[in-house]
């Protein structure tokens, strides 16, 4: 039973540590992860600021380039004959050489389109705008003398300037484009530049640095800004007029950064989910080989026009989820160590427990069979004293005989056979260790005159434990031996003594009923049972009481005692639960 006991509780021990260690490892996991959110969140806080500050001085340099190219406008209008039919190539030419320009085109109306008539390059001479969208609309607003009212671009007095984009004769350049008409031509000055100016100073402090240097940062291995516009959708492909694909820079999927741990679905997903709701999100995976954490985070533009008048961006950051999973294999490792460790104290303290409880239990069989062995002892002692009073029995009653005296006989005979079977009487008690006690007093009681009754109902060993047995022992033991030397100060007439016990509803009753000598005071009564207590004129102290105190006691039982007239006594009630 007792290792069996030990199994279960090791059982119970191992599996508290092991669910402690793994909602202890899934909440180190989240809050893992919750960190690494708080620094993407970070980081991509701080690549924010830093676009922000590229984007306002790229934006700065295009209002730059725009103001320039309508003060070369204006001097073009002056070096120009009014009627583009007048105006050759050649002048073109020279103008643009003179100020610096990458190329001029002159665009005039033709029935329901605005094309190119004059150009430095020949093949924007014919070149039809009416599907250029918005910048048409520009430029019928400029032959309509109107102010130009589309979101992209400069405006100026008879002016407007579109945003760097490449060109529809060569997709592999882009120029920053300014277009003047005040009505004294028949034609829109279209003069622009190749924009060297904001690549040279995006080298330097544009995206892909402030990315990079993120990069380099522990745990972070690539930065994407996505453009939630066609991010996911098919490519928006242009042909220039050599019918080369191409995509315009305000349509790219990728704004800046790489995009190498690519899974387009789920993050196809997951960047509607951040623009639509405006939350960050993230997801792990496994891509490229690698386990990684995807976040994503919406990004307000201070300048919309940089994706098109979209506002919203989404910055992509991938951390390497190996740095997290080194660290919980670490927490593991040491929960691991903690529960081996604990489980050893556990297991010594449990054997240690054992060994105290065996000890404990020795202990109390030892005072139990001290206890039975001493009753025994004075049971034989009586059973001897009967036999050694044998002949001078046998002797009386042979005298009688010979002197015919029978009626003295039969009362000798009579008193004779009462004492021996107050003796030899068997105690109706189904628990061996009481009946023992019991048929000890008896003896006891014989020998010092004492008239002793008992009276056991309901009491059986199968409800009573082993140690609830050996204190019941010592508290019968004691009350009944507090009893007799009470009605020893007694005449013979007088000395009294009752115990009853019962069980009634998981709780054992015990009464102690005998005479006094004196009344006993209330005052006295409550002493009783502190230990040192005595009424017996200082020659023998009063522990017996005191023990069974704290016996009862330690069963959370209840002791009652009552005094009348020459009698006391002492109730007690025991739970057995």
């Amino acid at each position: 039973m007792r290792k069996k006991l030990t199994y279960i509780f090791v059982a119970v021990f191992i599996t508290l540590l092991s669910l402690n260690s793994v909602v202890y490892y899934f909440s180190f996991k989240n809050a893992l992860e919750t960190k690494v959110e708080e620094k993407a969140n970070i980081v991509a806080e701080h690549i924010k600021k830093d676009i922000d500050r590229s984007i306002d001085g790229k934006m700065y340099i295009d209002d730059l380039l725009s103001m320039s190219l309508r003060q070369s406008s204006i001097a073009v209008l002056h070096k120009l004959d009014p009627d583009y039919k007048n105006v050759t190539v050649q002048q073109l030419q020279e103008i643009k050489t003179e100020l610096g320009l990458s190329g001029i085109t002159l665009l005039a109306k033709m029935d329901s389109d605005i094309v190119g008539v004059v150009a430095t390059d020949e093949k924007e001479q014919g070149m039809s705008t009416k599907d250029w969208k918005y910048w048409f609309v520009a430029f019928n607003q400029l032959f309509d003398y109107k102010t130009v009212s589309v979101k992209e671009g400069q405006k100026s007095t008879n002016y407007w300037s579109g945003p760097i984009d490449f060109a529809d004769t060569d997709a592999t350049k882009r120029y920053k484009y300014g277009y003047y008409y005040d009505g004294s031509t028949n034609y829109i000055i279209n003069p622009y530049i190749q924009d060297t100016y904001i690549q040279n100073y995006d080298a330097i402090t544009g995206t892909e640095n402030i990315v990079k240097s993120e990069i380099d940062d522990t745990g972070v291995l690539e930065v994407t800004g996505f453009n939630p516009r066609t991010f996911g959708h098919p490519p928006i492909i242009y042909k220039d007029t050599n019918g080369t694909d191409a995509i315009s820079i305000y349509d790219k999927d990728i704004i800046f950064g790489d995009y190498v741990y690519q899974n387009s679905d789920v993050d196809s997903s997951y960047i509607e989910q951040a623009v639509s709701k405006n939350v960050e999100s993230f997801y792990l995976d496994n891509l490229n080989g690698r386990d990684v954490i995807k976040f994503f985070k919406p990004v307000v533009l201070n300048q919309p026009e940089v994706l098109g008048n979209k506002t919203t961006y989404v910055i992509g950051i991938v951390y390497d989820y190996n740095e997290i999973k080194s660290e919980l294999n670490t927490m593991t490792f040491r929960s691991s160590m903690i529960i081996l460790l604990s489980l050893i104290v556990s297991i010594v303290l449990l054997y240690l427990f054992f060994r105290l409880l065996r000890r404990t239990e020795e202990q109390a069989v030892k005072v139990t069979s001290e206890q039975y062995i001493n009753d025994i002892n004075k049971m034989f002692t009586a059973v001897k004293g009967q036999q050694h009073d044998l002949n001078n029995h046998i002797n009386t009653i042979n005298a009688l005989v010979t002197l015919e005296k029978y009626n003295d006989l039969r009362l000798y005979l009579n008193e004779y056979i009462d004492e021996v079977s107050l003796l030899n009487d068997i105690i109706q008690i189904n628990h061996p260790i009481l009946a023992a006690q019991i048929q000890s007093k008896m003896t006891l009681a014989f020998n010092k005159k004492i008239k002793f009754e008992h009276e056991f109902l309901t009491i059986d060993d199968t409800k009573l434990t082993a140690v609830r047995s050996i204190d019941i022992v010592r508290i019968i033991g004691n009350l009944v031996d507090n009893a007799f030397d009470e009605v020893l100060k007694l005449d013979y007439e007088n000395r009294f003594v009752s115990l009853k016990a019962w069980t009634n509803k998981d709780q054992l009753h015990l009464c102690v009923l005998n005479n006094i000598e004196h009344q006993i005071s209330k005052e006295n009564v409550q002493s009783m049972f502190e230990s040192g207590y005595t009424t017996k004129d200082g020659h023998h102290r009063g522990l017996g009481l005191s023990i069974v105190s704290d016996i009862v006691d330690k069963y959370k039982g209840k002791i009652n005692t009552y005094t009348q007239d020459s009698m006391i006594e002492i109730n007690i009630v025991i739970p057995m639960g």
